[in-house]
């Protein structure tokens, strides 16, 4: 197959001399696979955007679920706990699995991996952080829980996770 670099500096692939080939969407699918573990739906597209058909797509892709080198659940799980150690909460973790277009299912398993008490001591961990026993007055411990609570928020912890990390600096 012929390539060349496009404006970006990417490769780019050229079509496929027969976008029913499946044989030759195989060892596409192989080679992306071999670069990095993909959702079934990361890997249908990026098999169309190099000029599969869709039914070629489609079987190459269950022959990759069926073989084992395709699994959303595992996938889904690996992105959890890589996330969960960057400091990441439930809601920005099921974001970033949606943008994958993992399936709804293997989104419901992965996060039902992630454990309420360590969710909490993450935040926590996060939290400790940016707090500081300096505020000395209402206003600066405000302002302090406000930033507390804005970083986590972002970073996808919940309203009750914030309430209890808050709580929990609190009172040390």
């Amino acid at each position: 197959m012929a390539s060349h670099l496009g404006s970006a500096g990417r490769r780019s692939q050229a079509p496929p001399c027969d976008p029913d080939d499946i044989e030759a969407a195989g060892e596409v699918a192989v080679r992306i696979l071999n670069a990095a573990a993909q959702s079934s739906a990361g890997l249908a597209a990026r098999l169309r955007r190099r000029g599969f058909s869709a039914e070629t797509v489609a079987a190459v892709v269950a022959r990759m679920v069926e073989f084992g080198y395709v699994d959303d659940t595992a996938f889904a799980t690996s992105i959890v706990r890589r996330s969960q150690h960057s400091g990441h909460g439930r809601a920005r973790i099921a974001a970033e699995l949606r943008s994958r277009q993992i399936d709804a299912n293997a989104i419901e398993t992965a996060l039902g991996t992630i454990d309420s008490t360590l969710d909490i001591d993450l935040a926590l961990s996060v939290a400790r952080r940016t707090w500081r026993h300096g505020a000395t007055t209402a206003p600066e411990l405000m302002r302090l829980r406000r930033r507390v609570a804005g970083q986590l928020q972002r970073r996808g912890f919940g309203g009750d996770i914030i309430a209890e990390v808050l709580r929990r600096l609190a009172v040390q």
